[in-house]
């Protein structure tokens, strides 16, 4: 560099004709004497930015947030524009929450039913039940029911007749 050359001013760079001089005194215009000007705030010449940007700002549950990175970059004291592969716009996604599954219209309610062990029963046997569960997953049931009882009703027979 030249001689007399102290170093770009504080939020330039090398090569910028717009600071070519030394105090007050104007140098010549040669790229090598001068500095560009940064873009403010400790960004400077030639520096590049970053950030992540989202194809949508909310998606269903059960899917992923599409993102990409974009940059940017200072050049002569101005910014260039955002670059990115699918110029996404949002700065945030969000995946909504499940949908709850409706009661089931045959009957059973929901993701939780009752089934007996047998149909019908002589009298003074009583009917075992249990109560069965399914899972619900975004509004659809997933999977069988857990228990292993089969009926759906279960009736205890009258007494018999008396004797004769």
């Amino acid at each position: 560099r030249d001689a007399g050359w102290h170093g770009c001013p504080s939020g330039s760079s090398s090569h910028d004709t717009r600071n070519c001089h030394l105090g007050s005194i104007p140098l010549p215009t040669k790229e090598e004497f001068c500095c560009w000007n940064g873009c403010g705030d400790g960004v400077d010449h030639g520096d590049t930015q970053s950030r992540e940007r989202y194809q949508r700002d909310l998606v269903r549950f059960n899917q992923a947030c599409v993102s990409e990175t974009q940059t940017r970059s200072c050049q002569k004291g101005e910014y260039s524009a955002w670059m990115g592969a699918g110029h996404f716009a949002f700065d945030s996604c969000m995946v909504s929450p499940p949908d709850d599954c409706p009661d089931a219209h045959s009957g059973e309610q929901g993701n939780a039913r009752v089934r007996y062990e047998r149909a019908a029963v002589p009298y003074g046997d009583r009917c075992v039940a249990e109560l069965e569960t399914r899972s619900c997953l975004d509004g659809q049931y997933v999977g069988n029911w857990n228990g292993s009882f089969g009926f759906p009703n279960c009736t205890v027979h009258d007494p018999p007749p008396p004797p004769p």
